[in-house]
């Protein structure tokens, strides 16, 4: 896909410095499940006038929140490049008021919020909060995932059927496992247009079954999907101060993940080129 012109000038404009990053502090949301769960929010306000267009983020399995309480630094970086754009941004988070630290060595079936269970739900619960605050253009709202909330974004979509306007307006998600959502949904058709964003190195989760999940899911038609993989990329390439390192995740698995700058800018080019076109 090639970024226009204007494009490249305006993230070269972002990158140089902030202009009007939100004036107001975050704002924190509270919101309930039906079993009980407490699920948490921060949503953010941009200076624009008027209903803004909100995106919405989802953690992967290490969550938000650094260790010191701060936001871990590729959630920061984000939620900073959509409030210059002008976009509220809300932030959930599945982990905390569950009493969850990281859930990367967990295996997913064993895990407080799953992607294909319970976050979901969390979304859901979200979306329905943002809807209802009058600063929020509800037929404007963009849901966002890292990992396995990029997972949890996929879910959402297979699990939800809603009418136009009711549901999110576009999504896009960074790295996901597809290998399950392949097996157990064939017949995958989101009903929103969806950019998938993958790293060819990722051994993790790995980009060839989403790369097919994307072929399928646009044979089977309703809403396109788009995925653009970055060679010489892996998982976590977003992140802008990851050395590349090994871990060790569920099932004893060692898997490499690492920030990519290269990767990273043409990345954040696509992401803002397709929401100038999907929030146009």
């Amino acid at each position: 896909m090639q970024v226009p012109f204007f494009f490249s000038i305006l993230f070269l404009c972002v990158l140089s410095g902030p202009t009007k990053l939100a004036s107001a502090p975050s704002e924190y949301v509270q919101l309930r499940a039906q079993n009980g769960d407490l699920v948490l929010g921060e949503f953010y306000p941009t200076t624009s006038l008027g209903k803004a267009p909100t995106i919405f983020m989802l953690h992967g399995c290490g969550g938000l929140w650094r260790d010191d309480g701060t936001l871990g630094s590729r959630f920061k970086l984000w939620r900073d490049l959509f409030l210059e754009q002008g976009y509220h941004v809300f932030l959930l988070d599945s982990f905390t008021g569950r009493n969850a630290a990281s859930q990367c060595k967990v295996k997913n079936h064993e895990r407080v919020a799953r992607a294909n269970v319970e976050r979901p739900q969390d979304v859901l619960l979200g979306l329905g909060w943002l809807k209802n605050d009058q600063r929020v253009d509800p037929q404007k709202i963009v849901l966002g995932g890292w990992s396995n909330g990029a997972m949890t974004m996929l879910w959402t979509m297979a699990n939800k059927q809603s009418e136009p306007g009711a549901f999110f307006k576009a999504a896009f998600g960074f790295y996901p496992g597809c290998k399950k959502i392949l097996r157990e949904k064939p017949h995958y058709k989101p009903s929103i247009e969806t950019l998938l964003l993958l790293a060819k190195e990722d051994n993790w989760t790995y980009a060839a079954p989403c790369e097919r999940l994307v072929r399928d899911s646009n044979k089977n038609g309703v809403a396109r999907m788009s995925v653009v993989t970055f060679p010489g990329a892996y998982h976590g390439f977003d992140n802008p101060d990851m050395p590349l390192r090994e871990i060790t995740v569920a099932g004893g698995r060692k898997v490499f993940l690492g920030s990519n700058e290269q990767a990273r800018i043409r990345a954040q080019q696509h992401i803002l080129q397709f929401l100038s076109v999907v929030l146009e």
